[in-house]
């Protein structure tokens, strides 16, 4: 017999906490809370991962188990720790981490503006 597969969804930062742009979506299906909470309910995943989410704010987790969302930075989507990514540069969040902004910036001065967001 196979072991179960553990299917983990990702790519949830976009909806982050409904305060997105995004218009094919009705409003109060626009969350990480929504889609995460229906995904795994749906069983289309077994768990939710928080990847450029957890750069933005590792507490999320705890935030929200402790009923404190309004205090969550929400990842913007802006993907400037992908542009460190891509450079291999150590990865953070460039919004909310002050040092992870300061290696961004140093970096566009050394190497110039990312002509594509590739490897």
């Amino acid at each position: 017999m196979w072991p179960e597969t553990v299917v983990i969804g990702s790519a949830y930062s976009i909806f982050r906490d409904g305060k997105n742009a995004l218009q094919a979506v009705k409003q109060e299906e626009n969350s990480i809370l929504y889609w995460g909470d229906k995904n795994i309910r749906d069983g289309v995943v077994d768990m939710i991962a928080l990847g450029r989410q957890s750069f933005a704010d590792p507490f999320t987790p705890a935030k929200l188990m402790a009923g404190e969302e309004k205090e969550v930075n929400w990842c913007t989507a802006d993907d400037h720790c992908i542009e460190l990514l891509i450079r291999q540069k150590n990865v953070g969040c460039c919004t909310f981490n002050k040092p992870y902004t300061v290696a961004l910036q140093e970096v566009r001065k050394e190497e110039g503006l990312l002509k594509a967001k590739r490897t």
